[in-house]
């Protein structure tokens, strides 16, 4: 079990006694999956335990150099139990717990005699920290200096961005004006079809207005009496250039006729009417 001492009044609490009196439920310790929630070679093999704080981190065998805040000085205390201590806690497995001494907690409330939480026979107050419905036992890792955040390895998806199937470490923390927690994360739905999956398309901005498909209000496609705007025609000049031009593709007698009709044809005319054939090729 996990007991709690307090040196200046003298009083030793049971935090992690079961509230109902009745025995721990323990395990061997070489039966705690994983090893997580026991450490590595705390406890011998054949030792029962029904709870227990982290030992030091080791870095190399048999050398550690620091250990877990599993205590604040307010006397805030974490643990991991495999005894049910609270009804919520059904997975039969190792989860984490907090007691708190009365006195202690937010400013808005925290562990009193009025509390849901209080065990009288502990004097103080035993929560659930990890989800305790979890597949597999969760395992308390560290804790800040007030115990207002509360780190812990469990398998359980607490969150929707948890979609993964391994172990993930959580932050269990608590809300205060100071340190407010934070706005849940909106989740994007799964699509489920190739049309549902497809982005939505971009509004056209405002500054445009709408398009004309949206804005026309007539009858449609329709003949307005009017004569169609005949191309303008161009004039002798132009036109004896571009013989001209067609006649280049032609070789000896025929092209000297061919040019020779083009000029007659579309060459300066005088003002009494002759034809004049002076335009250079």
């Amino acid at each position: 079990e996990v007991f709690l001492y307090n040196a200046p009044s003298g009083r030793l609490a049971c935090a992690s006694c079961n509230p109902t009196g009745s025995r721990p439920v323990g395990v061997e310790y070489k039966n705690i999956d994983e090893g997580l929630a026991g450490g590595n070679r705390v406890w011998p093999e054949g030792q029962w335990v029904a709870a227990n704080i982290p030992g030091w981190t080791p870095y190399i065998n048999g050398t550690a150099l620091y250990q877990s805040r599993y205590l604040s000085d307010t006397g805030r205390l974490f643990f991991n139990s495999s005894d049910a201590l609270v009804p919520q806690d059904t997975n039969g497995d190792e989860d984490v717990y907090e007691y708190e001494p009365t006195g202690t907690g937010p400013v808005t409330g925290g562990c009193s005699e009025a509390a849901g939480t209080f065990v009288p026979a502990a004097r103080g107050c035993v929560g659930l920290i990890s989800s305790g419905v979890a597949s597999g036992e969760s395992a308390f890792l560290d804790a800040s200096t007030t115990g207002g955040d509360v780190f812990f390895l469990t398998g359980e998806k607490l969150v929707p961005q948890d979609t993964g199937s391994g172990l993930d470490i959580y932050d269990a923390h608590e809300c205060t004006s100071v340190a407010p927690c934070p706005s849940p994360v909106a989740v994007p739905s799964v699509c489920e079809s190739a049309g549902s999956c497809r982005t939505a398309p971009m509004s056209q901005p405002v500054i445009y207005g709408a398009p004309a498909s949206m804005t026309f209000n007539g009858t449609g496609n329709q003949s307005t009496g009017q004569a169609a705007v005949k191309p303008r025609s161009l004039t002798r000049a132009a036109k004896l250039v571009r013989a001209l031009k067609q006649c280049k593709h032609k070789r000896g007698r025929a092209r000297t006729a061919c040019e020779r009709q083009a000029r007659r044809r579309y060459g300066r005319v005088s003002s009494r009417g002759a034809r004049k054939g002076g335009v250079a090729r």
